[in-house]
């Protein structure tokens, strides 16, 4: 509903702006088959324009795909007495790596103020998280409310206390911009979304 009233909207595939301001130019962006395991079936990343009174803002929307399906391979014995075995169980984190460091290649190159949103489904920790958070801000650490977690947004399971335990949903601002508040959607508005969306006050500096 917030977002029902603003003028100009554009969707390609799972990705959706809506803005205030008006929406120049999109680029969908794919990673070359030599960094994904075959067809990735859906779109990684959009990279769009937006004229914010005379100044472009760049926003890339980006969701790198679950690890959901590769858990399956974790159950098989077959996999387990494979000697492919490391390579097969290491496919999705590798792919993962590759994608989001492609990205942030390109991301780096920006010259105007830029925003990354989306699903990264990469937790705050560790040698991914760290390596997108060197030229980006994450917008929770830096003016975030409570934990920030995000996922799973619909969860009703006794031993996760009925609520989100990970944080793989972010809003990344670059240099330019000064994260005013940051705060995750209750679950009273969140419905049955497996994901709770995330809302920063950002200012341009």
């Amino acid at each position: 509903p917030d977002a029902a009233g603003l003028p100009n909207f554009l969707r390609i595939g799972e990705h959706a702006i809506a803005s205030r301001y008006p929406i120049r130019r999109m680029v969908p962006i794919s990673p070359a088959a030599s960094i994904t395991n075959g067809s990735l079936g859906y779109l990684p990343c959009m990279r769009v324009e937006i004229d914010m009174g005379g100044k472009l803002v760049v926003v890339y929307s980006i969701h790198v795909r679950s690890p959901r399906t590769h858990f399956k391979s974790y159950r098989s014995w077959k996999i387990w007495s494979s000697p492919m075995r490391s390579e097969v169980l290491s496919r999705y984190w590798v792919e993962q790596e590759k994608l989001l460091k492609m990205l942030l290649i390109s991301i780096r190159a920006e010259t105007d103020p830029v925003i990354v949103v989306g699903d990264l489904n990469v937790p705050d920790m560790g040698p991914l998280y760290r390596e997108v958070t060197k030229t980006l801000q994450d917008a929770h650490r830096v003016a975030g409310v409570g934990y920030g977690y995000t996922f799973p947004g619909d969860v009703k399971a006794l031993w996760a206390g009925w609520q989100p335990w990970l944080r793989i949903d972010y809003i990344l601002p670059g240099g330019g911009w000064k994260v005013q508040g940051c705060e995750v959607q209750d679950s009273s508005s969140a419905g049955e979304s497996q994901h709770r969306a995330v809302l920063a006050d950002l200012l341009l500096r």
